[in-house]
């Protein structure tokens, strides 16, 4: 079996994401696989989530500013999600690329979740626009560690 064989099951569906908590180091295996992505071939596109568009840029700034109500986050969660796959993913998977996410819907779920709205709910919203992606991957951590990394 060579190198690329596993890659063939995914092939159609080219979405990967990454989740986990900060300091678990999402940024550095995303880095690690689209470097052995484009090593075998292969066109990547990596990203994030929030991202710094003009909804994730508000997110972002809330933490800062004042937390938003669960609802205004998920709003601004899924506005943010919808312009990152009309002007960045969906194209980029037309073109073949395989897209690397750090974060997806998933952590929307999850920090919402426990903000009190309903997982399911936010998945089912989720999942009426986005792409489902071909593989998820989680990264876990002791939370000691992960604060001691991100300081």
């Amino acid at each position: 079996m060579s190198a690329s064989q596993p890659l063939q099951d995914i092939a159609s569906k080219r979405l990967i994401v990454f989740e986990g908590v900060d300091g678990t180091g999402k940024s550095t295996q995303i880095s690690k696989l689209a470097q052995w992505l484009k090593e075998l071939g292969h066109d990547v596109t990596s990203s994030f989530e929030p991202t710094n568009g003009i909804y994730g840029k508000q997110l972002r700034d809330s933490a800062t500013t004042g937390r938003l109500s669960a609802e205004d986050e998920l709003a601004l969660f899924i506005k943010d999600r919808k312009n990152h796959i009309e002007t960045l993913i969906q194209p980029a998977l037309e073109k073949g690329h395989f897209v690397l996410l750090d974060r997806y819907y998933f952590s929307t779920m999850a920090y919402q979740g426990a903000r009190g709205l309903d997982p399911q709910a936010i998945r089912l919203a989720n999942e009426s626009f986005a792409p489902l992606p071909a593989l998820v991957i989680i990264l876990k951590l002791p939370i000691e560690l992960a604060l001691e990394r991100i300081g």
